[in-house]
């Protein structure tokens, strides 16, 4: 999947620099929009993993994302509003030597969105965003052992919040990228590109 995003986002970022100018200044004005995909590079998830990973009892592990996408629409040069979404999944597999047992977990998050733009000096920005809103957290428990009782749980506090600090530079007036620090929404740090129209 990490494959995929990164094939996906080298080919917006190619198609994105034919298309639009080649002068590089982050002009983010009143009325633009900005669409942003991201991924997140550290989560806690992937920590647990690497852990567990570590014990020797599990056999296989995965995890994906969180994979997101922002947008926002710039109510003046600094303020944006607008919406974020992302999506993360982890399982791992492991066995008593009988029988296989998966634990897998999904988790989708749909926010309100505000973007602050800091600091917008030629190509380089500081920004940041805070965002609060739906979060549905699913686990799953499933075995080849005829005697388990397989079982689905839900996650107990369905709210979404994330606080974020990052960089972006743009490469063209429309393309740029960017990393982030988060609290909440999936992951510690993020990485993406800015489509800003």
């Amino acid at each position: 999947m990490k494959k995929h995003f990164f094939k996906i986002a080298m080919s917006l970022l190619l198609v994105g620099s034919l298309f639009f100018t080649n002068s590089a200044k982050a002009q983010v004005e009143k009325g633009s929009i900005l669409i942003e995909p991201y991924y997140g590079l550290l989560s806690t998830g992937k920590a647990l993993l690497t852990a567990y990973n570590q014990t020797g009892t599990s056999t296989s592990s995965s995890s994906m994302g969180p994979a997101g996408l922002r947008f926002s629409y710039m109510i003046n040069e600094k303020v944006g509003l607008g919406f974020d979404g992302n999506y993360q999944s982890m399982s791992f597999e492991y066995t008593d030597g009988t029988y296989n047992y998966t634990v897998s977990r999904d988790v989708m998050r749909f926010m309100i969105n505000a973007h602050f733009i800091f600091l917008n000096e030629d190509s380089f920005q500081l920004f940041g965003n805070v965002g609060t809103g739906y979060r549905d957290a699913s686990w799953k428990f499933t075995s080849d052992d005829p005697n388990y009782v397989e079982d689905t749980l839900s996650g107990f506090i369905p709210v979404a919040f994330r606080l974020t600090a990052g960089a972006k530079y743009m490469f063209t007036d429309n393309i740029g990228a960017f990393v982030e620090l988060s609290i909440g929404g999936g992951s510690y740090t993020n990485g993406g590109l800015t489509i800003a129209l």
